[in-house]
């Protein structure tokens, strides 16, 4: 029963770190300097969530997919803490694509375009990667890279 009580207060907790990662996020982009340490947390937050998704990419789990779009998010502001998350990502999506849940593929193929989308790395880092996941049978998927991957295009001229 304790251990019942333990889990129930865990996932109370769980929600209300997931009400917050908004505000948190909005504090941060406002005043990154004085949340440097907050990010520091949340991206060790990441890399544990990061090895537990590893062990079963094909589990969808809402709490990772949330924590990957708060530090894409954030990232813009922590240059230096953040310059490792799209080679994390890529890293991920390359080893798991396959077997991977599609909402959690689809989730860090948006936060790879959303690092593209302001500058946190180049273009070519993702290119080879798009196109194993154009192999995959996810329709939406191939819709949302292909637009990215034009705009991206179009944009560069």
């Amino acid at each position: 029963r304790a251990s019942a009580a333990a889990m129930a207060v865990s996932m109370e907790s769980m929600k209300d770190r997931v009400i917050a990662l908004p505000a948190l996020q909005n504090l941060m982009k406002k005043d990154p300097e004085a949340y440097t340490h907050e990010f520091t947390q949340q991206w060790s937050h990441f890399e544990s969530m990061m090895e537990i998704f590893k062990l079963k990419p094909q589990k969808p789990e809402s709490a990772f997919n949330e924590q990957v779009m708060f530090l894409a998010h954030v990232a813009p502001s922590f240059p230096d803490k953040s310059k490792e998350l799209p080679k994390v990502i890529i890293g991920a999506l390359n080893e798991h694509y396959e077997v991977m849940h599609p909402q959690m593929r689809q989730t860090l193929v948006q936060a790879l375009i959303l690092l593209r989308n302001r500058s946190q790395f180049p273009c070519m880092e993702t290119i080879p990667l798009y196109f194993k996941l154009f192999r995959l049978q996810d329709k939406n998927l191939r819709k949302i890279i292909f637009t990215h991957v034009i705009r991206d295009i179009v944009q560069m001229n």
